[in-house]
């Protein structure tokens, strides 16, 4: 009974940290195009990395000839009465090698 509860708890606390990385292609007054990439992470530096790499696995996937990281920041999530909830989010800006 121990090992199932221990089960669950480890589905719920890591389970649900799996990467959901949304992407808004925007293009740019100049008519170059980037995207945007948003993933969920909490505020230690092991939940960061993992981020991180699920951004980087992400952007290779997108772009294969490469890409560059023009811009990469990290914001906190507030709930919707405005109260910080321990929650990141972490934007990249990117720009495929092979766009204009």
């Amino acid at each position: 009974m121990r090992i199932l509860a221990v089960i669950i708890l480890a589905y719920l606390l890591f389970g649900c940290a799996g990467a959901y990385i949304k992407q808004i292609p925007v293009v740019n007054s100049d008519g170059s195009k980037y995207y945007l990439l948003t993933n969920n992470m909490n505020y230690s530096e092991s939940s960061r990395a993992y981020a991180a790499k699920e951004m980087k696995d992400y952007s290779t996937k997108l772009c294969p000839s490469g890409y560059d990281l023009a811009n990469e920041e990290s914001i906190p999530v507030n709930h919707v009465l405005g109260i910080h909830n321990g929650q990141y989010q972490l934007i990249w800006q990117i720009k495929c090698n092979n766009q204009l």
